[in-house]
C-alpha cells in the first residue's frame, strides 16, 4: 500500500508538469554512497564509494515562497572493499580493492521552499521517489527469486542548495542531498543511504 502512495504521488506530480512550467534545469555531479552486503558472518562492500549522479528538473506551479519540483535522472550507488593476498605460509603478497555498484534511474516530485535574497536564492526540497534498477557491476539471477536483485525501490529526497541568477532568466544552482531508501536491494544487500552532490544550470521560463 505504501509503495502504491509514493509512486501515485510521483505520477500525479510528472503529470502536471504540463500544466504550469516555471523552470527548467540540468544538473550533475557526485554520489557518495555505501551498502550493507552480508554473506554468513561477512560483511562485505560497506567502505564508502563515489559514484555520479544526473537530473533534470521542471519546476511548476510556483508561488512567492514556494513551488512542486519533479525530477528525472539517474545515480550509481555501490562499495568497495579491500582484498588481501597472502600465499601458503601467510606472507602478504599485496593488495587490491574491488567495487560494487548500482545504476539506477530516478524518479521524484518534491515540495520546495525558497526565498529570493536579490539574485541568490536558498532553498530546501523534500519528496517522495522511485528508482528503476537499470544494471549492476554483476546482474544475478538466482533459483530463488527472492535473492535476487530488486528492479524498484522506493524512498525520500531532502536537499538544501541555492541559485544564482545571473540576468532574470538563466541562473546557476548547487545543492547537497540525502536519499533514503525503504526498501533493500535484496535480502542481503542493504543501502546505507545516498549523499548526492549537484551543480546546474538552469533557465526560467517565466519571470
Amino acid at each position: 500500500m505504501k509503495r502504491a502512495i509514493i509512486f501515485l504521488l510521483v505520477i500525479i506530480g510528472l503529470r502536471a508538469n504540463c500544466q504550469v512550467i516555471n523552470d527548467i534545469n540540468l544538473s550533475s555531479g557526485i554520489s557518495i554512497s555505501k551498502i550493507d552486503w552480508r554473506i554468513l558472518d561477512n560483511n562485505l562492500y560497506n567502505k564508502t564509494i563515489l559514484g555520479y549522479s544526473t537530473s533534470f528538473t521542471v519546476g511548476y506551479l510556483e508561488h512567492s515562497y514556494w513551488e512542486i519540483n519533479s525530477k528525472i535522472g539517474c545515480y550509481q550507488i555501490g562499495g568497495k572493499e579491500k582484498m588481501e593476498y597472502t600465499d601458503i605460509s601467510g606472507n602478504n603478497l599485496g593488495s587490491s580493492t574491488t567495487r560494487f555498484y548500482f545504476n539506477y534511474f530516478n524518479f521524484n516530485t518534491t515540495f520546495k521552499v525558497k526565498y529570493r535574497i536579490n539574485k541568490f536564492e536558498p532553498y530546501l526540497c523534500i519528496g517522495p521517489r522511485i528508482d528503476l534498477l537499470a544494471s549492476s557491476t554483476v546482474s544475478y539471477k538466482s533459483l530463488d527469486s527472492r535473492s535476487d536483485f530488486k528492479d524498484f525501490n522506493y524512498g525520500l529526497d531532502i536537499k538544501g542548495g541555492a541559485s544564482f541568477f545571473a540576468d532574470e532568466r538563466f541562473f546557476l544552482s548547487g545543492n547537497i542531498g540525502y536519499s533514503k531508501s525503504f526498501m533493500d536491494i535484496s535480502d542481503y544487500v542493504k543501502p546505507k543511504g545516498n549523499i548526492i552532490i549537484e551543480v546546474g544550470l538552469g533557465y526560467k521560463l517565466k519571470k
